[in-house]
C-alpha cells in the first residue's frame, strides 16, 4: 500500500528537489492543458498499461520538447522530404514534422490505444497524417520515406529486424536517408552492417539523452 508523505515531509522534497518538481509540475499543466483543448499528447502510458504482449516494447512517453525543434532545424528538410516515425504513439513529434516543412508525415504503431489517440490528436489538429497500425517488423513500405525517427520504441532484437528492413529498402529503393534516434540504446546495431553512419550528436543538457543523427550518404 502506498503510504502518503506528510506536509513537512512533501515541503521538505519540493525544497530539496525543486528540478523534479518543477518538471512535475510543468508536466501536470501540460496534460491539463492538453485535455483542455480535446488532444493528448504528453501524458505518460506504461507498458503494463498498454497491455503489451511482448516484453521488448516500451512504454509512452512524448519527445517533442522544444530541443526536437532545434534537431530538425540542423537538417536541410525539403518539400519533397517524407518521415516515419516509428512507435509514433501519440503523434506529438508528427506535429513538430509538420511545422518543419516534410511533404508527407506519417506514424506507425504498434498498439491499437496509442494509434486511436495519434489518429484522434491529428484530426483535432487537422493535419493530414497517416498513422499505421503494425509490427514494425512487418511493415512493408518503409521505401516510401527518406527520414526515420525512433525514440527508443523497442529492444535489440526488433531494432535489428527493422534496421534490415529499412536497408532493404536502399537495396530495392536507392536514397538517401536519415535516422533520427532519441535515446539510442541500439546504436550498435544501427551501423552495425556499415549502411549508416553517426553524422551528429546533439544534446540539449548533460543530463538529457542525447538525439544521434546517422545517414547512408557520408561523405
Amino acid at each position: 500500500m502506498k503510504v502518503q508523505k506528510s506536509l513537512p515531509q512533501r515541503v521538505l522534497f519540493v525544497i530539496t528537489h525543486p528540478r523534479i518538481y518543477w518538471d512535475l509540475m510543468q508536466y501536470k499543466l501540460r496534460v491539463f492543458f492538453e485535455r483542455v483543448k480535446g488532444v493528448d499528447f504528453s501524458k505518460v502510458e506504461q507498458a503494463p498499461a498498454l497491455n503489451f504482449d511482448d516484453y521488448r516494447l516500451n512504454g509512452y512517453w512524448s519527445s517533442a520538447n522544444g530541443y526536437l525543434d532545434v534537431v530538425l532545424r540542423t537538417l536541410q528538410i525539403d518539400i519533397k522530404d517524407k518521415v516515419l516515425d516509428i512507435g509514433c504513439g501519440k503523434g506529438a513529434a508528427l506535429v513538430k514534422f509538420k511545422k518543419m516543412g516534410f511533404h508527407c508525415v506519417d506514424g506507425l504503431e504498434y498498439t491499437e490505444k496509442l494509434s486511436e489517440i495519434a489518429r484522434h490528436n491529428m484530426g483535432k489538429l487537422n493535419l493530414n497524417c497517416q498513422i499505421f497500425q503494425s509490427d514494425a517488423r512487418l511493415f512493408n513500405s518503409y521505401h516510401d520515406y527518406n527520414y526515420f525517427y525512433l525514440y527508443n520504441p523497442f529492444t535489440g532484437d526488433i531494432m535489428r529486424e527493422v534496421m534490415e528492413k529499412i536497408e532493404a529498402s536502399l537495396q530495392s529503393h536507392p536514397r538517401k536517408v536519415t535516422i533520427i534516434y532519441k535515446n539510442a540504446v541500439c546504436d550498435d546495431i544501427v551501423i552495425f552492417n556499415g549502411v549508416f553512419k553517426r553524422i551528429k550528436v546533439l544534446q540539449n543538457q548533460p543530463n538529457e539523452k542525447p538525439f544521434i543523427l546517422y545517414s547512408n550518404d557520408v561523405k
